[in-house]
C-alpha cells in the first residue's frame, strides 16, 4: 500500500512506485476525483475487469446502479442521459487523472494500475446498499451494548438486586470488556 507524505513546502502526493514518471495523484486530485458519484460508479463497474470495456456497457450498468434497476430494465432515456456525460465529462476527467484509459475513438475504457489506489475508498460493486446495511447492524449492536450498561448502571445505582454488593471498578470493568469485545467483533468482520 503506498504512503501519503506531508511537508509545508509541498503539495500531499502519494509515493511514486519504481519508476520515476509514474503518474501520481495528491490526496486532493483523490477527493476531487472521487467527490462525484458517477465517477466513483464508474471506478466500481471497472472493479474486476480485465482489459478495456466499451463505453456503453459501463454507462448502461451506472445508469441502471443510479435508477436502483437492472440493466434490462433500464429506461433508454436514464441510459442516453449517463453515457453522455460519461463521455463528455467523467471519462476523459478520469483519463488525464492517469485512472483509467479512455480510447474516445473506440469508445472503450479500461482501469489503469493508479485506479487500484483508489479501490479501498470505494465499496465493492456487490455490497450496493449492504455496506448502510451492515453500518445500521453495527449501530444496532451498540446501542444494545449502551442499554444494557445503562441497565446495570441503574440496577448498582439504586442497590437493586443482584447487584447491590457490585461495585463501580467491577461495573467500569463490565462495560469496558463489552464494549472492546464488541469493536473488536467490527474490526474483525469490516
Amino acid at each position: 500500500m503506498s504512503t501519503i507524505e506531508a511537508s509545508a513546502d509541498e503539495p500531499t502526493r502519494e509515493e511514486p512506485s519504481d519508476s520515476d514518471d509514474a503518474p501520481t495523484l495528491t490526496v486532493d486530485d483523490v477527493f476531487h476525483l472521487l467527490q462525484d458519484g458517477r465517477r466513483r460508479n464508474v471506478l466500481r463497474c471497472l472493479q474486476g475487469e480485465d482489459g478495456a470495456v466499451r463505453v456503453d456497457d459501463v454507462a448502461e450498468r451506472v445508469a441502471a446502479r443510479e435508477c436502483d434497476t437492472t440493466v434490462r430494465a433500464l429506461p433508454p432515456e436514464e441510459r442516453e442521459r449517463v453515457y453522455v456525460s460519461l463521455y463528455h465529462s467523467h471519462l476523459p476527467k478520469l483519463d488525464d487523472a492517469g485512472v483509467v484509459e479512455y480510447d474516445e475513438s473506440a469508445e472503450t475504457v479500461e482501469r489503469t494500475p493508479l485506479a487500484d489506489r483508489l479501490d479501498h475508498y470505494l465499496p465493492s460493486v456487490e455490497s450496493g446498499d449492504e455496506a448502510d446495511d451492515a453500518a445500521r447492524g453495527w449501530d444496532g449492536r451498540y446501542l444494545g451494548v449502551s442499554g444494557f450498561c445503562a441497565a446495570l448502571l441503574v440496577g448498582v445505582a439504586f442497590d437493586i438486586a443482584p447487584l447491590a454488593n457490585v461495585s463501580g471498578v467491577a461495573l467500569s470493568a463490565v462495560v469496558l470488556v463489552l464494549f472492546t469485545a464488541v469493536t473488536a467483533t467490527k474490526i474483525a468482520t469490516t
